[in-house]
């Protein structure tokens, strides 16, 4: 909610005209992205937050391969597994 709130505000603002009208036109050219950031902000928040869950989904159905790896080392002959 805090992340939209200046996008929420700057749309009643410009919605209920508490501007004069030439000042509006200049505020919705300028702040216009405020209020697109609002609108897209649930999407970019699942995007960052949740990419570990749309990982293991891909993972699930095979869509990419596990981030796993072995290595061996010639010297000792020990198999170390990365994840």
């Amino acid at each position: 909610f805090i992340i939209t709130f200046p996008g929420m505000f700057l749309q009643i603002v410009l919605d209920f005209h508490l501007f004069p009208d030439n000042i509006a036109i200049i505020m919705y050219y300028q702040y216009s992205w405020i209020i697109d950031a609002k609108c897209f902000c649930s999407s970019i928040t699942l995007i960052f937050v949740n990419r570990s869950f749309r990982q293991e989904l891909l993972q699930f159905f095979k869509y990419i391969r596990p981030n796993t790896f072995k290595v061996t080392s010639v010297s000792d002959g020990k198999v170390f597994e990365n994840r």
